[in-house]
């Protein structure tokens, strides 16, 4: 399609309408991805009761992958607060905790990150 407009007389109409479809396209599936990433944060804010909790829930939207050294440098919440809001929002399977590791655990939310890669 590209190599069609290379020449003088290219049908850059066609590649126009090509290039304005893919878009559509494009856009429509981002759009799909926001309204699910939307449902998922209103699905959890439902649950949640505390000001740390949601604000940390929100926090994995732009984090999906959180520790809580992380988690308590962006929020100036102590670790303790962190971990204590961030284990309440495992009990809802809204994220899940790294099992593998005693320290240093991560949260992850990994619902977001499927939509993300669909």
């Amino acid at each position: 399609m590209l190599n069609g407009v290379r020449t003088k007389d290219g049908d850059w109409e066609a590649w126009i309408i090509f290039f304005l479809s893919a878009s559509e396209r494009m856009i429509d599936s981002i759009l799909k991805k926001i309204e699910k990433s939307e449902a998922l944060y209103n699905k959890g804010a439902k649950l949640l009761k505390t000001e740390s909790e949601n604000r940390l829930w929100f926090l994995t939207f732009q984090e999906p992958k959180i520790t809580v050294k992380k988690a308590s440098e962006i929020t100036s919440y102590s670790q303790p607060t962190v971990r204590r809001a961030l284990k309440k929002l495992a009990s809802y399977d809204l994220i899940y905790e790294e099992k593998s590791k005693k320290r240093n655990k991560s949260y992850n939310n990994y619902e977001l990150l499927r939509i993300i890669n669909d």
